[in-house]
């Protein structure tokens, strides 16, 4: 494995002060799969204060220490380090409610949610991997660290994390696993929406993320959408159709499922807390997969004024992967915004304060002569040149 400088001194550090340490978890399994890490996590057998007291001269910022994480900053890099640990009892479905520290690096691992994510390494050691974590990611298999449906119980997130990993790695779901997660499903109504938000998120922006859609869909349909839907198998490959911009794939997410029902669609986002900007964007995009976008200079500029570049390049991208021809249109856009053809109030070459200087014109008056001068340019009744659109307004 290729640990960075800055890693390896952690790893030193601690075991000149007589403890083990390891890289764990996702760091390890990237470096299997000859993927670099972003992040790099220990675990080590010092205890928070003791790993404090290591690193003094070092920033040591407390993020989890009641669960024996500390994050230390060296070279600018945060490295998270947590003390070998047992899982107490889980409460709500989500966290421990205690945590009792081990030293035993094998324990640790057992508490883990895949087996692929149970591996840890040593420089000096090796790799530690009781679970058989290496051997299935050769054979592309995201599978429990122990009893599935326990691990699930345990923490529900772990559901939404094993239909991640398989969209994101492209891997199959152990059948025992596969099985647990529908055995377990309506426990993902003890998670956050935050939570359910951002796995959700990362499975929709994976490269192939519509096979486990589509054999996963009963999981998820409950907690997303409020509400059970005729058994129907929905084929999600037309996720696949468009590129991995969010705003995109999670409309033809919720289409493919809610169709024209708005109100659906609306439910969705009032049971999630998308950012607001996320949100208008993919209901504006669900709310015009009806509009006519005819392959026509003026009018494609006219939608340009409407909508923005950005959410009427969502919209023609969704309509196209719902099957609706707009590969004309979509030509002329790119046209339209390479020339830079004046399509917003920006793109005037005329200001208010022209507007005020000339005409004696205030407040709203301005602001609609200035829509109705860039509606004349769009239409291609006025050239937008300054001196022209003033004596277009006084000829008006």
């Amino acid at each position: 494995m290729n640990i960075p400088d800055f890693v390896l001194s952690i790893i030193s550090k601690i075991e000149d002060a007589g403890f083990e340490a390891y890289a764990v978890g996702g760091c390890v399994r990237d470096s299997l799969m000859g993927k670099v890490p972003t992040d790099w996590d220990l675990t080590t057998s010092a205890l928070p204060e003791e790993i404090q007291r290591i690193f003094e001269v070092e920033t040591v910022i407390p993020t989890g220490i009641k669960h024996g994480t500390v994050t230390v900053i060296i070279e600018h890099n945060p490295v998270e380090i947590t003390t070998f640990r047992i899982d107490g009892k889980y409460t709500d479905n989500r966290h421990p409610s205690n945590v009792t520290f081990s030293t035993d690096i094998c324990q640790d691992l057992a508490r883990r949610d895949f087996t692929i994510n149970a591996m840890a390494y040593n420089p000096k050691i090796g790799l530690i991997d009781p679970f058989g974590g290496q051997d299935d990611l050769r054979r592309g298999i995201i599978r429990t660290v122990g009893n599935p449906a326990q691990r699930f119980s345990e923490d529900a997130l772990r559901i939404m994390r094993a239909i991640r990993f398989s969209a994101t790695l492209g891997f199959e779901l152990e059948d025992d696993t596969s099985a647990a997660l529908f055995c377990c499903r309506d426990l993902l109504a003890d998670i956050s929406a935050e939570r359910i938000t951002t796995e959700l998120n990362k499975t929709l922006l994976a490269n192939n993320p519509w096979p486990i859609l589509t054999k996963h869909l009963p999981i998820l349909e409950k907690r997303l959408f409020g509400n059970e839907f005729d058994a129907k198998t929905i084929l999600f490959e037309n996720i696949s159709f468009i590129p991995p911009v969010l705003s995109q794939r999670l409309a033809v997410f919720i289409y493919n499922i809610a169709g024209e029902n708005l109100i659906v669609s609306q439910n969705f986002f009032a049971r999630l807390r998308y950012d607001t900007k996320t949100r208008y964007r993919v209901m504006t995009i669900l709310e015009n997969l009806n509009t006519e976008l005819p392959p026509d200079r003026i009018l494609i500029r006219k939608h340009l004024k409407r909508f923005g570049a950005d959410c009427l390049s969502d919209i023609m991208s969704v309509k196209s992967a719902l099957g609706h021809s707009v590969a004309n249109s979509k030509t002329i856009l790119d046209q339209v915004i390479s020339s830079n053809d004046c399509c917003s109030l920006k793109q005037l070459d005329i200001t208010g304060g022209d507007l005020k200087e000339k005409f004696d014109l205030s407040g709203r008056e301005i602001g609609s002569v200035l829509d109705m001068l860039l509606d004349a340019v769009i239409e291609e009744k006025c050239e937008n040149k300054k001196d022209t659109l003033l004596a277009y307004l006084e000829n008006k």
